[in-house]
């Protein structure tokens, strides 16, 4: 898989910490270690695709403000539904094996996948969340990938919609933030006006969009709806 970044957030002050501290592995090592953990990823994470990833984390960091922890990144797509969610667990893999502690949250409930990559139980996950009281560690599971939890999607309901507009989820699973480093938000193929209401509280959004297959109408109706959200600059990756 190519990644192209076409738009990235701007440099502001950030934080001046190494992005990837001495405990991370290097490109080759993610890769490998990935795909002999997560084997139920969608295709082999490959030296390079990681390397892609690092360059995003690295752009993305430089817009993250250094009192405001974790980072907190929600994941989407322009009709790129089939690649999103490899995108996704590709890049908390990646954070994971750069060293630092990531919670992987699967709030595409019209297509929950992420489970099937560490091969976990979906349930109990964000439905189960978002309907209850209960604290949120009690949804956190661990994966075979050291660093790297997952919350799945959850038991399948038919009012997922209802469930994802009534509390945002960054501000839901705010009592882990001091657990983990980088939290991560899949937002699969929801509508957009269900991922601006996901990507509520996000430090940093990225949109997946297919190379000839995504329309500058779906891309634009998603920034749109971040826009609204108050969510500026996105960062696109063009997917071949």
């Amino acid at each position: 898989m190519r990644l192209q970044t076409s738009k990235l957030v701007p440099a502001q002050r950030g934080s001046d910490r190494a992005l990837f501290p001495e405990r991370s592995l290097d490109a080759r090592g993610v890769a490998a270690q990935a795909n002999e953990e997560a084997e139920g990823l969608a295709r082999p994470l490959t030296p390079e695709f990681v390397g892609e990833l690092r360059n995003l984390l690295t752009t993305l960091a430089k817009g993250h403000a250094v009192q405001r922890t974790p980072h907190r990144i929600a994941v989407s797509g322009a009709q790129a539904e089939a690649d999103a969610p490899f995108i996704t667990a590709s890049l908390a893999i990646t954070c994971a094996g750069s060293g630092y502690r990531v919670l992987l949250v699967d709030a595409g409930l019209d297509r929950p996948r992420l489970h099937d990559s560490f091969a976990l139980s979906p349930s109990p996950g964000v439905t189960e969340l978002l309907s209850s009281l209960e604290p949120p560690h009690l949804f956190v599971q661990p994966t075979s990938v050291p660093n790297l939890s997952l919350i799945g999607a959850g038991a399948p309901v038919a009012n997922y919609s209802s469930l994802l507009s009534r509390e945002r989820l960054f501000h839901r699973i705010e009592p882990l933030a001091n657990r983990f480093e980088y939290i991560i938000v899949a937002c699969g193929s929801l509508p957009p006006s269900l991922v601006g209401r996901v990507a509520g509280g996000a430090d940093s959004v990225i949109l997946a969009v297919k190379e000839n297959v995504s329309s500058l109408r779906d891309l634009s109706s998603v920034v749109e709806v971040l826009d609204r959200e108050g969510i500026a600059n996105p960062a696109v990756l063009m997917v071949s």
